[in-house]
């Protein structure tokens, strides 16, 4: 049910969602990220910074669950397979960065709800050396980007240990979209926003 990304998996999903018998990252995870540079390419472990852990409890969680963009929804093949995300995590469309809270419709991108997901989740987010662009289950995706500060992860002290000071990021050059008001009204009708709204309004 969950992409679960740990060590001797190949492939990697931003943020990662995994329950915590699942969870725990060591140095020889096989971080194998498609970076967006004009072209596909591999991306060398060694430019990974820091993978960020953030430990969530659902009775702790102040109602914010992850968002689920079924296989299919954007595109054809994009996502490739369910793809789960925190909702301020942006994906890249028409070369667009959008949280994908944005994006919800209700029905192929919505709130996954917590009776699906175990009472403990983690997510890890992935820190390279600029802000990236990333191939996440088939569907363009960001890297970790500094709007979180870095102390809200429960491994802080290990960026802390790594580094002594925090640096910040330099965003992409992409406009960001975080309100649903900005969503251009191709993308809406295309995604089946403006449609779900509507519905939702009439009941």
């Amino acid at each position: 049910m969950f992409n679960c990304k740990v060590p001797g998996v190949r492939g990697l999903v931003l943020p990662v969602l995994v329950s915590h018998q699942h969870s725990g990252l060591h140095d020889d995870l096989d971080l194998r990220l498609v970076v967006k540079q004009g072209f596909e390419a591999l991306l060398d472990p060694s430019s990974v910074k820091w993978i960020g852990r953030q430990s969530v409890h659902r009775l702790f969680a102040g109602g914010q669950t992850p968002v689920r963009i079924k296989e299919g929804a954007l595109a054809p093949g994009q996502p490739n397979q369910d793809l789960i995300l925190t909702a301020n995590h942006g994906v890249i469309i028409d070369g667009l960065v959008i949280n994908a809270g944005v994006l919800v419709n209700h029905d192929t991108i919505d709130y996954l709800p917590w009776s699906e997901m175990p009472a403990a989740i983690t997510y890890y987010h992935i820190e390279t050396d600029t802000h990236e662009v990333v191939i996440a289950n088939g569907t363009e995706a960001e890297t970790y980007i500094d709007y979180v500060d870095r102390q809200a992860f429960s491994n802080y002290s290990e960026y802390v240990a790594l580094y002594g000071i925090e640096t910040r990021i330099v965003e992409m050059p992409r406009h960001r979209i975080s309100s649903r008001r900005l969503v251009p009204q191709y993308l809406r009708e295309r995604l089946g926003i403006e449609e779900m709204a509507m519905k939702s309004r009439i009941a």
